[in-house]
């Protein structure tokens, strides 16, 4: 049987198809030259060639159905019906800190750049630097004399009374004293003292201080899509330049872009996302959390139990650990996917705003903590080592990716130094030393080109 059969799709072949023409013909005009060379035989090859091809389109329509077999659109239409879209192109993403003269508005779509790599990102919102957002500041005197120079933090104020006698650099460290017990880090340097926090400080001073200088944070995305690798302290170039911007930076790495997923990719993650019309569970969390526009990487823990875990989880608290992706649309997913009374743990809150009710609930996650290892491979060259290869080293290494909490295993690195030829690893080395590195569940492993060193043993 061909066709659609119980067994599926059968596909009847080329040859089989001639034979069939073949048998018809001499059935229909009696003893007839099929040979491929006659006329018979040339109009038995045109038509069993169309034939053929009209079964193989059959076949792939019939298979274009079914996600193990789809290809392209085809699998995107596929996919849809389960809610899960195909992940476009996604840039990297990174949150820098914006130093300028206070009140100066930064519109969305600033440009600064990769001093390194030339490469551009972009401010993904309009936002000011203002005292109410600013995790940086620097302090100047207005004046230097006697009486009270006050700094308020969070609503807190911190208060330093100077004598006449005192100079302007002791007038600075009395504030910085002051400011013991505020939850800032402190810098006195000549004539200026600096402030940094994790959070936004809210500050402000009495008239004899002023604010030279303030710095918040602002998300900026990478024109480029793609993995695009920025590290810590590369996003410093201003290219367009805004009266009052000052300088920029990025205290933390980028989160790594990617290039627009592929056929196989999108099979493996729409057998994880087939959960993601349950509730209140692990895996319905997970999976809708990765549907999540520019979410790059998820880990999502629970302690059910009923003391606090050895991770540092209270009981009844849901972990998320979220790579990329917007923090309303992450907390939103959480809210909808948590059942009542189970708590969130992390140092990212968002506010989120109930649908139902309209009442506001906090929403905690936590972004992953990175870990570049300095990597160190001792290799032997052989006859067939290629010129270039410490770089197809290096770049077999950078390859080899993993998801937030997975261990790095060194004996699985050999892996992929093997896909390099005329290559004899003779040892590998992790920090200085042979342990493998065990993540914890916000940790995620990132081998970074320039953290990988070779020593070549050839005699």
């Amino acid at each position: 049987m061909t066709g659609l059969t119980p067994a599926g799709f059968e596909l009847i072949r080329l040859p089989e198809i001639r034979a069939a023409i073949e048998t018809a013909l001499v059935q229909s005009f009696g003893d007839i030259d099929t040979r491929a060379e006659s006329i018979f035989g040339q109009l038995i090859g045109i038509s069993a060639e169309t034939d053929a091809l009209l079964w193989q389109l059959a076949e792939d329509v019939y298979l274009s159905q079914y996600p193990d077999s789809a290809s392209g659109v085809s699998l995107d239409h596929v996919c849809a019906l389960t809610g899960v879209v195909r992940q476009p192109a996604r840039p990297t993403q990174v949150t820098a800190t914006v130093f300028g003269q206070p009140n100066t508005v930064l519109s969305a779509g600033r440009e600064a750049e990769n001093r390194r790599t030339g490469d551009v990102y972009r401010s993904t919102v309009t936002a000011g630097i203002v005292a109410a957002d600013a995790i940086h500041a620097a302090l100047e005197l207005g004046v230097v004399a006697a009486g009270d120079y006050t700094v308020t933090i969070q609503g807190t104020a911190y208060t330093f009374t100077a004598t006449g006698a005192n100079t302007e650099q002791q007038i600075l460290t009395g504030i910085s004293t002051a400011l013991t017990a505020a939850p800032v880090s402190r810098v006195v340097s000549t004539g200026r003292l600096t402030l940094t926090s994790t959070a936004g400080m809210a500050i402000s001073v009495s008239a004899n201080i002023e604010i030279a200088e303030l710095g918040v944070p602002i998300p900026f995305r990478a024109i480029e899509t793609g993995p695009l690798v920025l590290a810590a302290g590369d996003l410093t170039e201003i290219k367009t330049p805004v009266a009052g911007w000052l300088r920029v930076n990025n205290p933390q790495p980028g989160v790594q872009g990617a290039a627009r997923e592929t056929d196989a990719q999108l099979r493996a993650r729409r057998e994880q996302s087939t959960t993601i019309t349950a509730t209140n569970t692990l895996d319905a969390i997970t999976a809708r959390l990765r549907q999540t526009q520019f979410v790059t990487d998820v880990n999502v823990n629970q302690n059910n139990g009923t003391v606090t875990d050895a991770f540092g989880t209270e009981r009844q608290h849901i972990w998320a650990v979220v790579e990329g992706g917007d923090d309303q649309a992450i907390a939103r997913i959480l809210f909808n996917a948590t059942a009542a009374g189970i708590g969130y743990r992390g140092d990212e809150v968002v506010v989120v705003v109930s649908n139902e009710t309209g009442k506001s609930y906090q929403v905690r996650f936590d972004r992953p903590t990175y870990i570049d290892p300095a990597i160190e491979v001792s290799y032997t060259r052989l006859s067939n080592f290629p010129p270039e290869g410490d770089e197809l080293m290096r770049k077999a290494l950078v390859a080899r990716t993993f998801i937030i909490g997975e261990k790095l295993v060194i004996p699985r690195l050999y892996t992929q130094l093997n896909t390099v030829d005329g290559v004899e690893v003779e040892g590998i080395t992790i920090n200085s030393g042979s342990a493998n590195i065990l993540p914890d569940p916000n940790e995620k492993i990132r081998i970074i080109g320039g953290n990988v060193t070779f020593v070549d043993l050839t005699p």
